[in-house]
C-alpha cells in the first residue's frame, strides 16, 4: 500500500526529469528516418528510499480516496478428504492384468507398442490412479450421507491456478462435490462457506 504512494510520488519525479525540448525531439524524429537501425537512448535514473516520506494522513487519504482497489479475494472455505496416488498399493498380478487390458495405451515415442517392463511405471501410475477414483467415490458417498468426517479445512482463493474453481462457482453452501482430480490426488469437498471481494480495512490494506 505505501509502495503505491512511492509510485505516484516516483512518477511525477520522473516526468519532470523527462521534459524535452518539443524541438528537439521534432529533429530526432526526422533524422531516425534516414537510417535502417532504431537509436534508443536511456538514461538511468535513481532514488533512495529515504526521499520518499508519507506520513499516517496521507496514507489513509490515498486508501480512502481508493479503496476499490483495496478489495479481499473471493474465496472458498472447504471441507476436504484427499486420496494421494501414491498411497495406493498395487500388486505386480494387477499391474499386468490391467497392463494387458490397456496395452495398446502404452508406446514409446516411435509409437510402437511397450512390453509390460518398459511400461511398468506408467501403468502403476495409471493403475494407483483408477483405484484412487474408486476410493474416492466411497468417500464421497460417505459423506454426503454423514456417515464419515473430512480430514481437514482449506481455503482455496479465486487467484488460485491449480484447483479447478468452476465446480465450486455453482455449488450452494453444504453441498459436497464429486471427486475433483488435482494433479497427483483425488479430493472430496464440502463447501463450508464462499467469501465475496469486500474492501479491505486499512491496517490489512497498509500491509
Amino acid at each position: 500500500f505505501e509502495n503505491a504512494i512511492k509510485k505516484e510520488i516516483i512518477l511525477k519525479k520522473v516526468r519532470a526529469i523527462l521534459k524535452a525540448d518539443p524541438a528537439l525531439l521534432e529533429l530526432e524524429t526526422f533524422c531516425s528516418s534516414f537510417f535502417l537501425s532504431d537509436r534508443i537512448a536511456i538514461d538511468t535514473i535513481t532514488m533512495q528510499n529515504s526521499e520518499i516520506y508519507a506520513d499516517e494522513n496521507e496514507l489513509k487519504n490515498f486508501w480512502a480516496q481508493n479503496k476499490r482497489a483495496y478489495m479481499t479475494k473471493k474465496s472458498y472455505e472447504l471441507e476436504i478428504i484427499e486420496v494421494p496416488f501414491s498411497n495406493i498399493e498395487v500388486s505386480e498380478d494387477e499391474m499386468k492384468e490391467f497392463f494387458e487390458s490397456k496395452k495398446y495405451n502404452y508406446k514409446d515415442g516411435n509409437g510402437k507398442l511397450q512390453d509390460f517392463s518398459a511400461a511398468k511405471e506408467k501403468v502403476k501410475s495409471d493403475l494407483q490412479m483408477k483405484k484412487a477414483k474408486k476410493i474416492a467415490l466411497q468417500k464421497y458417498l460417505s459423506l454426503k450421507k454423514g456417515k464419515i468426517k473430512a480430514d481437514k479445512k482449506v481455503t482455496v482463493f479465486e487467484s488460485d491456478q491449480d484447483f479447478p474453481k468452476e465446480k465450486l462457482k455453482s455449488a450452494k453452501k453444504g453441498e459436497v462435490l464429486k471427486p475433483i482430480k488435482l494433479e497427483n490426488r483425488y479430493i472430496v469437498a464440502k463447501l463450508q462457506k464462499m467469501n465475496f471481494p469486500e474492501h479491505m480495512r486499512y491496517e490489512d490494506a497498509k500491509q
